[in-house]
């Protein structure tokens, strides 16, 4: 194994390649010139790309200094895309001049962020970042967002016969139908249905006595959803139903890591308790007049199984959100970050499918620039806006007026940080295995 050490003059012009990559990968950018080339055809790459743009340029510049640069810029793409062009600019003028730090440090003195109405933040977008190379129309994106809502989420499908939107309600579940049940059941819709949840295996059918009686007698929808089913429970349940003796239509919860809280959640959006030792509570000791009734749709073409929730249950769901939202920030290991992420995404109340046509190697660009886009609007709603001051909005005519406010001071502070983390390396030291 060998090493080298770079100080000195090799250092400095380490930090000179670096300021030079940066400013002609920020004027390249401006003037289109970078492009990227999928089965179909040729896409000009703009500022909603260029994360992906910058991983491109930096990608024969050896030294280990990108490294701090990119890092950046992927925690600032998660949030905000649109705001690596001013982090990318700041950097580049401390870089130049180190003097610029106490400019830069007083960027925002005096500015307080402000609310703006959301067809000005698409009017800005519209104005600034979109071109005619962004393959999906932001009316569209507009139309399906408000679609979705606040509780809401969109996903963008390849469909060559039916282009449009397609709206799911309610908060997806991830079970299963008990298998007993599935060459009797396509799709389903039970309206107030009891929704009962039992965190354990149902193996004796005088478990649900109390509950099977009560149906039978009101003829009324029930839910269940539990870890399990015996056999002997499960036939009993298809029996009773197929003689429509009752409605008890029995999920199983999908046994796995990634659901290790789908109990959980499910006994706080339907506000209810679940069946288990924990709480002490029995099938037997429920008052079925008294428990929460939900619509529940099911298809077993699809596998969802979905809760519609009311305005009564907005305020649960969204502090649930909120609250793993909150695990989701403060996480470092990538496993567990993937798993909240899919939970944030199970909570949405909404789910809004754009159906478009377009080329399988297109699916890519196309869902990042659609996300960059939702991205810019939601953040702006979110945090208020600050106006892109004239020392930051010099970096480039495709920056809008205003940014998402917390986006924006994040990447200015980073790239102040960053600059002076650049400015006092003072050694190098490469390791070839």
């Amino acid at each position: 194994m060998k090493s080298e050490v770079i100080v000195n003059e090799g250092l400095r012009t380490k930090k000179r390649s670096l300021q030079r990559s940066l400013k002609k990968f920020t004027a390249d950018l401006s003037r289109r010139e970078y492009s990227i080339l999928t089965d179909s055809s040729l896409h000009i790459l703009g500022h909603a790309d260029m994360f992906r743009a910058l991983v491109m340029s930096l990608e024969k510049y050896d030294s280990s200094l990108k490294n701090l640069v990119i890092n950046s810029c992927y925690r600032l793409n998660e949030k905000c895309p649109i705001v690596v062009p001013a982090y990318l600019h700041v950097l580049n003028e401390i870089l130049y001049d180190q003097t610029k730090v106490q400019r830069y440090d007083k960027l925002f003195a005096g500015l307080r962020p402000r609310r703006v109405p959301y067809e000005e933040a698409e009017e800005q977008w519209n104005s600034s970042v979109s071109d005619n190379d962004f393959l999906v129309s932001t009316d569209v994106l507009s139309i399906a967002m408000k679609e979705a809502g606040a509780l809401g989420n969109v996903s963008i499908r390849k469909s060559k016969v039916f282009q449009g939107l397609k709206t799911q309600e309610g908060i997806r579940v991830s079970c299963g139908l008990n298998k007993f049940f599935e060459s009797s059941i396509n799709e389903i819709e039970l309206t107030n249905a009891i929704i009962i949840v039992i965190d354990g295996v149902i193996l004796e059918v005088g478990e649900i006595h109390h509950l099977l009686q009560h149906a039978y007698e009101t003829k009324q929808a029930v839910v269940l959803f539990a870890t399990g089913y015996s056999d002997d429970v499960s036939n009993t349940l298809l029996v009773n139903w197929q003689n429509n003796n009752t409605k008890i239509l029995p999920f199983k919860i999908q046994d796995s890591l990634s659901n290790i809280n789908e109990i959980k959640d499910i006994c706080e959006i339907s506000g209810i308790m679940p069946v288990c030792k924990d709480t002490g509570l029995l099938i037997s000791g429920i008052d079925f007049f008294e428990q929460r009734r939900m619509t529940v749709n099911y298809s077993i073409k699809s596998g969802d199984c979905f809760l519609k929730i009311n305005r009564d249950d907005f305020m649960r769901v969204n502090a649930l959100k909120h609250r793993v939202q909150q695990k989701l920030h403060n996480e470092t290991v990538s496993d567990v970050r993937d798993l909240l992420e899919k939970r944030i995404s199970k909570l949405s109340s909404r789910r809004v499918v754009l159906y478009l046509d377009f080329e399988d190697s297109d699916q890519g660009i196309i869902e990042e620039r659609a996300a960059s886009f939702f991205q810019f609007m939601t953040q702006c709603a979110r945090q208020g806006v600050l106006t892109v001051p004239s020392a930051v909005k010099e970096c480039s005519f495709f920056l809008p007026d205003f940014l998402p406010a917390v986006d924006f001071t994040t990447a200015v502070e980073m790239a102040i940080a960053d600059a002076r983390s650049i400015g006092n390396i003072r050694a190098i030291i490469k390791l070839d295995r």
